[in-house]
């Protein structure tokens, strides 16, 4: 798994890599236009337990000072 350091940088990586997968034109505009407001989400925030871009373990364990995911329904859905 990659790691950045900004939202920016990850913003970046995901409209470099978007290309190559075998969505439609309309589906990449989506899914860019929805991380890209995820990223901004993040950066809005205040993280109590460390950012999830920038430090391991608050990426990992889900502590980043947003809600907790542990009770998600969507967990290993993906």
């Amino acid at each position: 798994m990659s790691s950045f350091t900004t939202e920016a940088d990850a913003l970046a990586a995901y409209e470099q890599w978007l290309p190559s997968q075998p969505l439609s034109t309309h589906t990449r505009r989506t899914y860019l236009t929805q991380v890209n407001h995820f990223c901004t989400y993040l950066s809005t925030l205040r993280w109590e337990y460390g950012h999830p871009l920038r430090e391991p373990h608050a990426r990992d364990s889900g502590e980043a000072g947003g809600p907790p995911i542990a009770g998600s329904p969507y967990i290993g859905t993906c």
